[in-house]
């Protein structure tokens, strides 16, 4: 399996959602949340979720 991770479009991910006001670990969990949600190999049928906890 190839990684889809991009340091390029991470650095997107937190300037557009640090400027918002959200946490860098944050805008990271958003940005891999929807590289998983992308691969169809990694996505549920029945739905599910992705959860954080920020300390």
């Amino acid at each position: 399996m190839d990684s889809q991770c991009s340091d390029r479009d991470a650095a997107i991910y937190l300037n557009r959602y640090v400027e918002a006001g959200v946490t860098r670990d944050l805008a990271l969990r958003v940005y891999i949340s929807r590289l998983l949600g992308g691969d169809p190999g990694f996505v549920l049928n029945d739905g599910g979720n992705i959860a954080a906890t920020l300390r």
